[in-house]
C-alpha cells in the first residue's frame, strides 16, 4: 500500500494486475497518459536497476508501473492513497526499485513488517546503488545519526523501517522534516496483507 503521510483523508484507489485504469472512487482519473518518450525512460530505468541491458517488462508490468508513478507528490497536488494488489513474484519490488531510481533527491519510505523483509532489502542495497537507489535502514543507521543532531540533509532513496520504528516520536520528526523539505514522496508498507492476516494480535 502506498499512502500519503500527513495529508487530509483521500480516495482509496485499487489498483490490480488486471486494472483498465485509475479512478478515485468518485470516478475522476489521476493518471497522466503516458507518452511513448515515458515509456522508454522507464525501461532505461529498468534496466539501469537491475544492471541488465536486455531488462525489459513483462505482462501488465509497465503500466502498473505508470500507476505507481502517480503516487508520487507534486507541487499542486496530494495524490489519493493507493493499494497494488499483485501476485507473488510479479516484480512490485522491482517496480518500486525502479519508480525511486526516477526520483533523485527524494525520499520514499518502506515500512517492513518482517525482519526478513527488512534484511532482503539491505542485502539489496549495494547492487541497487550501482543503479542510483540508495538504501539506508533508520534503526541502524539513520536514528543513531538523527539522535546526535544530524539533519540528515544528504538522504535521498529508500529509507527501511520496522512497524513499531515507524510510530517513535524521533521517526515521525524525520518524516515531518522531509515533508517540510519538499523530499518525501510516499510512504510505502510492503506486505501489507500480513495485517489482515494477524489483526489485532500483530505485534
Amino acid at each position: 500500500m502506498l499512502a500519503q503521510l500527513q495529508s487530509p483523508p483521500a480516495p482509496m484507489r485499487l489498483v490490480t494486475g488486471r486494472a483498465s485504469e485509475l479512478c478515485s472512487r468518485s470516478g475522476q482519473s489521476h493518471l497522466l497518459p503516458q507518452t511513448a518518450s515515458g515509456r522508454l525512460r522507464n525501461l532505461q530505468l529498468l534496466k539501469r536497476v537491475l544492471s541488465n541491458p536486455d531488462a525489459k517488462f513483462y505482462g501488465d508490468q509497465n503500466r502498473i508501473f505508470h500507476l505507481m508513478q502517480s503516487t508520487r507528490r507534486m507541487e499542486d497536488a496530494t495524490p489519493p492513497n493507493t493499494l497494488i494488489v499483485a501476485g507473488t513474484s510479479s516484480g512490485k519490488t522491482t517496480l518500486l526499485y525502479t519508480l525511486v531510481a526516477g526520483e533523485p533527491g527524494k525520499v520514499t519510505v518502506v515500512v517492513a513488517f518482517t525482519i526478513a523483509l527488512q534484511r532482503e532489502i539491505k542485502a539489496n542495497g549495494k547492487k541497487l546503488a550501482e543503479g542510483g537507489v540508495f538504501v539506508y535502514d533508520w534503526s541502524d543507521e539513520l536514528a543513531p545519526r538523527w539522535g546526535q543532531g544530524d539533519t540528515l540533509e544528504c538522504v535521498e532513496g529508500l529509507v527501511v523501517v520496522q512497524a513499531e520504528a515507524a510510530l517513535t516520536d524521533s521517526f515521525r520528526r524525520f518524516l515531518t522534516m522531509m515533508e517540510a523539505r519538499g523530499k518525501l514522496q510516499r510512504v510505502v508498507i510492503d506486505e501489507a496483507h500480513l495485517v489482515l492476516h494477524w489483526g489485532e494480535t500483530f505485534r
